[in-house]
C-alpha cells in the first residue's frame, strides 16, 4: 500500500465563524504552488470568500484586497511578498465553462496554469474536473455563524494532503498552532 492509499479521501471539521473560515484558507494558501486550482462550492453566505481572503494572507497578499468577483466575475491579486499571484473567480453568475469566453479567458487554459494560483467560488458551476492540482473545498451552513467544510484533494494535491491535513488540523484546534 502507498502512502496515498493511506491518506484520508476528504478531511472534516466545522468552523465556528468567518476568522476561523479565513484560518483554513491561509493554511491552504501556504500550500500552494503554481498551477494550482481551489474549486470552492458552498451556498450564499457559506464563506467562500472568507475562505480565499485567508488563502490571500497565506500567499503573502493582503487579505483586505480581495472581494467578491461576483459582477467582474474575475479579479487578480499579487503582493510584495508573494511569489505567485492570486486568480480569484466568481461562476455564480456563469451558466457553464465556456461563458469565460465572452471576458477572453479558456476555462483550463494558459491563463490558469503560469505563475497563478486559481480560486474559484461556485465551482459547481463551471463543473470543476478534479483532474490535475484541483483541491475541493465545499462549506455547508451548519447554523447561522457555523460551517461543516470538507476538503478534497485530488490530482497533484494528494502527494501534499498529509502535510496538508496536519496544518489544517493544528490550525482546527483551539490551542493548535495558526502559523501566521
Amino acid at each position: 500500500m502507498t502512502v496515498e492509499n493511506m491518506l484520508p479521501a476528504s478531511w472534516h471539521t466545522v468552523s465556528h465563524d468567518a476568522d476561523t473560515t479565513a484560518r483554513f484558507g491561509r493554511v491552504v494558501g501556504r500550500h500552494c504552488l503554481a498551477g494550482d486550482v481551489v474549486a470552492l462550492v458552498g451556498d450564499l453566505g457559506a464563506g467562500k470568500t472568507h475562505f480565499v481572503r485567508g488563502m490571500a494572507a497565506g500567499m503573502g497578499i493582503d487579505p483586505g484586497d480581495v472581494s467578491s468577483p461576483t459582477f467582474v466575475l474575475i479579479q487578480e491579486y499579487s503582493g510584495k511578498a508573494a511569489t505567485l499571484d492570486l486568480v480569484h473567480m466568481d461562476a455564480y453568475r456563469l451558466e457553464c465553462a465556456d461563458d469565460l469566453a465572452s471576458i477572453g479567458w479558456q476555462w483550463g487554459g494558459e491563463e490558469m496554469r503560469r505563475d497563478v494560483v486559481t480560486a474559484v467560488e461556485w465551482a459547481d458551476r463551471l463543473a470543476v474536473s478534479p483532474d490535475g492540482a484541483v483541491l475541493q473545498v465545499h462549506l455547508e451552513h451548519v447554523d447561522e455563524t457555523a460551517r461543516r467544510v470538507t476538503v478534497v484533494p485530488s490530482g497533484t494535491w494528494c502527494s501534499r494532503t498529509s502535510r496538508l491535513v496536519a496544518d489544517l488540523e493544528a490550525t482546527s484546534t483551539p490551542s493548535g498552532p495558526d502559523r501566521s
